[in-house]
């Protein structure tokens, strides 16, 4: 290629030798050489680089006499595809044309497609000249007629680009303006032949438009090197350009588009709805506007019909975030909106209401002020009308993604009287306004004389009543005060205009100022309405608030749905909405505790009845508000939301307000004090007593087979929420009590099985008699129901609700039952069944409809369970689909964490939970991939890393049983999978095997904190797990006898089978610390069964073997202090003084906090007593700092018989720590 530098050098030749000629002949030799003929690109974009030079400073003559030499460079050019070649071409043709601008219908050319008029005063061409006209209106048609020809069916040398046709017809355009209707006045041959290829051209534009929108860039395959991108970005922005340059051809010619109408409008509907580049979009709209507003060349037949496909389609623009696109749009739909404005409109302009609603909220001040004044004019300025097109009639849904509380808000400000004065509420003043006569003369009494006229002549006629009535106050004070008044008298004229104008705008731009004011202006409205009007308004309402739309504005805080039900929760009276979507919406658009202010005000007023007595003037409608069906839906929602907040114990005070039973309130109340057996057997009795009561003695009710005895009494259905119908049975000749109606769960009715883990003693208390029981509703028995299952979850009876699940058929908890119990093959089944068909698709790739809803309708815990089996069944599935859906896990966790409300509290306990076991299954995949590798390199792989973070990382030790019973199953399972797949784990040794799993120490672990949460047999079910493991080390063997002795030593009846325990261990490969601690718990054991001496003497065993064990000390100071109780014997004061002081010494911190007991001992004693002596002995050894917190207890003891030991004590601290006791 020539530099820019050779061109310009040339061009300046140019101007100075304006004779200069070119030896085409040179030119055309070297064409014609072998080399050159392969790839004549780089020597034609030179002679077309020169040409154009050449073309630019000759004169007409030049063309005319080398016209043929020109013609022949130009021929080797139509087929060539380079971009250069392309664009000197162009240049040449346009430098021809501009200089004989007259094609000359000559014969034999008069039935070409294409042809020029000469111009009236034109000279007619030369031969040559109307040679090169002809073959360049053969070439362009050839062109145009072999754009849809098979691309195999002619060889790449014989098709001219379609580009390349484009081009030339667009800079012949620019030319003469009139060549594309240039023999619209010739024959009717002529005529169907550019018809014919004006549709061709249509054509090409629908391919290019294609080619457009499939966008080569988002194509490019990974690997790619920079060169084969910047090709692609050049190959899309030459089809964009040509584009562009078709559409333009093609609407100048518009009026001609009858025949290609249906072709050229679908590729204008392809652009709009996939294309995202804005100049195109712009010229298209503006190419629209002009036909809808009758400028410039139309579309023939543009019908109605069409004109909304085309504006309904450009709503897209909104999402490209282009002011210009976005202001032509919304341009061209005000335009025909105005032009219906003060005569009725149309039917097909209705179906216009989406971009109307988008125009109220454009960023352009000028375009929303005219959409807002016809929005006006469409509702009277009534405030019932305009409550009613807000909440009723005007649909929303255009604006769902938008905040259109405030265009609502402004169709109530809009009917505000603007005229009237600006007053200050007198609830919102800090200091009292100005009234009236306030700056004359003081009131005087009634009985106060007259004053005399000469009194009156003496005042100052020119003094104002402000100064008269500030006589002998302070010079500061009448300043602020001239000052405030003169700040009255300026807004004293002040209109309501004058702040409504402004606030009309900022509602639209801050989302804070627009709620408050849609509260407090609803409240106000909603007071002034009539009691007809509310009536009519309750059911838009609630229509209004179940619309799916809002969905869209889900995480958007706050979202519409929050600021309607605050502004409605405000009103008085509330509307009345079903409890039932109260509680969706609360849980669904975060409205937890506005919806909590509505349920709670509802519950507290069907509970007086005298309040109800308010409501006598309602209408029929207002009154069914509170009838007792809807009152226990409002609580049953209340239950809930409370329950979802995990507010249990607000709750549990809900339940005990309903229930009527003493069971359920002594079951309740053990429950909340987490007495889960206890309470699970209050629960089951009632159930039992409830099944005597209705049936005949001696007839046994099965709930598995759902049979009665000889007698059959009445049946009910109950619905239960989470389980099948359940019936149960009713008393005949007797009213029953009004039902509960849950959720519909759409399953069969089955019987509930009867089968429970109840107390051991078997015993059922009586806590009332069986005629209370008449009272039970279904309510109550649903109660039991439930609450007998969380109980059993709390106490590990897995296997107990798994029989429960199948009789019912409760999916969910089949499938929480399946995996507690390691139930792999179940668990497919059970997703096999719900789920068929159900896969998991790989990342970048796109699944069907179906199983995206299956995944997106899970629920958190399934979502959770199929997470568990697809990395159970990790050989069914590749790497990349595990991470993916573990993704999707995540990705919806984080969009419930939004839903909750904004400050962190126990809602948000379960979904942290959540992420822990998200986190662990991520870190499980790593592991999986370290056993992959094992398997590939036969190497044992170091889980070291996994297992330490996993024995920091566990749940607070005050979490219910069910979390760490989810933490420590999942665990367990990966330990599992560790040790199949090392089959010879067990014959390795201690070192390695702690390096491989942690499955001890898990369950050890588990049995420690539900021995903590007084659940004994939960501790042993766990450490019997621990028997199939021969190989333990001995600080998990240690630990796990340590918790079996701890958990009996909890139970009365147990504690001689700790002792037992104790016997039968061999201490022959615990340390000395882990033998005391053996020692320890016999003789606690002891101590609780009254063997004093032998309990004293295991204490002393204890300190003999470690005596640097703390908590040996602070047991047996413990033991000695309460015999010192009993006996009053000042040696035992002694010895507990002296092992509290020993355990302190042994940095036993529990042993800290009793020093205030060792103070209380010392004051039994005198002076030199064996108590004082024995504190001054052993507190030498101490860190004065241990004292920093008693100092006002040791100071008061100077006075005391203790003093003299106290007192080294304080000189210890006074030396070390002077401050702490200076002050």
């Amino acid at each position: 290629f020539l530099s820019i530098r050779c061109l310009k050098l040339l061009e300046q030749a140019m101007k100075v030798w304006k004779g200069g000629e070119l030896k085409f002949i040179y030119i055309q030799k070297i064409l014609g050489s072998p080399q050159n003929q392969q790839d004549p690109s780089v020597l034609l974009t030179c002679t077309l680089e020169v040409l154009n030079i050449l073309l630019t400073h000759q004169p007409k003559e030049f063309i005319v006499k080398h016209i043929s030499e020109i013609q022949e460079v130009l021929k080797k050019c139509y087929h060539l595809p380079n971009i250069s070649i392309r664009k000197g071409l162009c240049g040449v043709i346009s430098k021809i044309v501009s200089a004989h601008p007259g094609f000359a219908p000559r014969n034999g050319f008069h039935q070409s497609t294409l042809s020029l008029r000469v111009g009236a005063n034109s000279d007619s061409p030369e031969p040559e000249i109307a040679k090169f006209y002809a073959h360049l209106r053969d070439t362009i048609d050839q062109g145009l007629r072999q754009i849809h020809l098979d691309k195999q069916g002619m060889r790449a040398m014989e098709k001219v680009s379609i580009h390349t046709i484009v081009a030339l017809v667009s800079e012949i355009s620019k030319v003469c303006t009139n060549y594309m209707d240039s023999t619209l006045s010739t024959s009717q041959a002529a005529i169907s032949s550019v018809s014919a290829s004006f549709g061709h051209l249509i054509k090409a534009a629908h391919k290019l438009a294609k080619d457009h929108v499939q966008n080569p860039m988002l194509n490019l395959v990974r690997g790619r090197d920079v060169t084969a991108a910047q090709r692609e970005q050049q190959k899309a922005a030459q089809i964009l350009d040509t584009l562009m340059k078709a559409l333009t051809l093609i609407r100048n010619r518009a009026h001609a588009v009858a025949e290609h109408k249906k072709i050229y409008f679908q590729t204008l509907a392809l652009l709009i709805d996939k294309s995202n580049h804005v100049k195109l979009l712009l010229h298209i709209a503006e190419t629209v506007r002009g036909w809808m507003s009758n400028k410039g060349l139309q579309v023939p037949n543009f019908t109605h019909k069409e004109r909304v496909n085309f504006i309904l389609k450009m709503t897209r623009f909104e999402e490209l975030n282009s002011k210009e696109l976005t202001k032509t749009y919304l341009g061209m739909v005000l335009e025909l909106f105005e032009a219906h404005r003060y005569i009725q409109r149309p039917e097909w302009l209705s179906k216009l209401q989406e971009p109307f609603m988008l125009g109220l909220c454009c960023n352009d001040m000028s375009l929303k002020h005219r959409f807002r004044e016809i929005f006006h004019q469409c509702v009277e300025k009534k405030l019932y009308l305009r409550l009613n097109s807000i909440l009723s009639t005007q649909d929303w849904e255009p604006l769902k993604g938008k905040f259109w509380i405030s265009q609502a808000l402004d169709m109530m400000l809009s009917i505000v009287v603007e005229s009237d004065g600006l007053k200050m509420s007198a609830n919102n003043r800090l200091i009292p306004g100005p009234r009236p006569g306030s700056y004359s003369t003081p009131a005087q009494p009634p009985d106060a004389p007259v004053p005399s006229p000469s009194a009156m002549e003496v005042v100052d006629s020119k003094q104002s009543p402000l100064d008269r009535s500030l006589e002998g106050v302070p010079e500061r004070i009448k300043e602020i005060l001239k000052q405030y008044k003169e700040f009255l008298d300026m807004f004293s004229d002040l209109k309501v205009e004058d702040i409504l104008l402004p606030m009309r705008e900022l509602i639209h731009y801050d989302r804070k100022f627009a709620s408050d004011l849609w509260v407090m202006m609803l409240s106000k409205a909603w007071s002034r309405l009539t009691n007809g009007d509310r009536d009519m308004l309750s059911e838009p309402i609630i229509e209004l608030l179940s619309q799916d739309w809002h969905i869209v504005q889900q995480y958007e805080n706050p979202n519409p749905v929050q600021i309607l039900l605050d502004g409605f929760s405000r009103c008085s009276p509330i509307p009345p909405i079903r409890p039932e979507l109260l509680q969706y919406l609360a849980q669904t658009f975060k409205c937890w505790h506005i919806v909590v202010r509505i349920l709670e005000e509802r519950v507290l007023r069907s509970e007086d009845s005298n309040t109800l007595k308010e409501f006598d003037n309602l209408s029929p409608d207002w009154d069914e508000a509170f009838d007792p069906d809807y009152n226990t839906a409002s609580h049953n929602a209340l239950q809930e939301v409370y329950k979802m907040l995990k507010e249990d114990n607000v709750m549990f005070g809900l339940l005990n307000r309903r229930v009527k039973s003493g069971y359920s309130k002594a079951a309740l109340a053990l429950e909340q004090f987490g007495w889960w057996s206890r309470a699970q057997d209050q629960f089951f009795n009632a159930l039992k007593k409830l099944q005597r009561k209705f049936y005949a003695d001696g007839d046994d009710y099965d709930y598995k087979k759902q049979k009665f005895g000889t007698r059959k009494p009445q049946i009910k259905t109950l619905r239960i929420k989470g389980f099948k119908q359940v019936k149960i049975p009713q008393r005949k000749n007797k009213k029953p009590t009004k039902s509960l109606k849950g959720p519909p769960s759409g399953r069969k009715s089955q019987k509930v099985k009867n089968k429970s883990r109840g107390r051991r003693d078997g015993k059922d208390d009586d806590i009332e008699n069986e005629d209370s029981l008449a009272q039970v509703g279904e309510a109550e028995v649903a109660l039991w129901q439930s609450e007998w299952v969380r109980c059993a979850r709390h106490l590990n009876q897995w296997e107990v609700l798994s029989d429960f699940s199948k009789t019912i058929g409760h999916p969910e908890m089949q499938l929480e039952c399946a995996w507690r119990e390691s139930e792999w093959e179940r668990i497919k089944d059970i997703f096999g069944t719900d789920f068929p068909g159900l896969t998991i698709p790989a990342p970048g790739t796109d699944a069907s409809s179906e199983e995206k809803n299956l995944l997106r309708n899970f629920n958190a815990k399934t979502m959770l369970y199929y997470n568990y089996m697809v990395l159970h069944d990790r050989k069914s599935h590749e790497d990349h689909q595990l991470e993916h859906l573990l993704n999707q896990s995540v990705q919806k966790a984080l969009l419930e964490w939004q839903t909750m409300p904004n400050f962190v509290s126990q809602t948000h306990t379960g979904l942290l939970h959540r992420f822990h076991i998200l986190v662990e299954l991520k870190e499980s995949i790593g592991i999986i991939h370290e056993l992959n590798n094992y398997r590939r390199q036969n190497q044992v792989p170091n889980l070291k890393t996994f297992i330490t973070t996993w024995r920091e990382r566990l749940p607070n030790k005050w979490e219910e049983i069910p979390v760490w019973s989810e933490v420590t199953t999942w665990r367990n399972q990966m330990f599992h999978l560790i040790t199949t797949t090392f089959p010879s784990i067990n014959d390795m040794n201690v070192t390695g095997y702690s390096r491989m799993h942690d499955t001890p120490w898990t369950f050890i672990k588990f049995a420690q904190i539900a021995r903590k949460q007084h659940l004994s047999t939960v501790c042993l079910t766990s450490l019997a797990k621990l028997y199939r493991y021969p190989s333990m080390e001995p600080m998990d063997a240690f630990s796990k006898l340590r918790e079996n002795i701890k958990c009996c030593l909890q139970s009365p009846m147990e504690i001689r089978a700790a002792l037992n325990i104790i016997s039968k261990c061999n201490l022959e490969y615990f340390t000395n610390e882990q033998k005391a601690e053996i020692f320890r718990l016999k003789g606690e054991a002891l101590q609780h069964l009254g063997y004093g001496d032998e309990s004293n003497t295991a204490f002393s065993a204890a300190i003999s073997i470690c005596d640097t064990y703390g908590k040996a000390w602070l047991s047996w100071a413990i033991f000695c202090d309460r015999v010192f109780t009993l006996k009053q014997d000042l040696q035992w004061a002694k010895h507990a003084v002296v092992c509290y002081l020993q355990a302190i010494r042994h940095k036993k911190n529990r042993a800290r906090l009793l020093i205030a007991r060792i103070l209380w001992l010392l004051s039994y004693d005198s002076d030199q007593g064996p108590v004082n002596q024995a504190f001054t002995r052993y507190t030498e050894h101490l860190p004065p700092w241990i004292w920093l917190l008693w100092i006002p207890q040791l100071l008061s003891s100077l006075a005391r018989p203790e003093g003299i030991a106290v007192k080294n004590i304080l000189c210890k601290i006074a030396r070390q720590y002077p401050q702490a006791l200076y002050y």
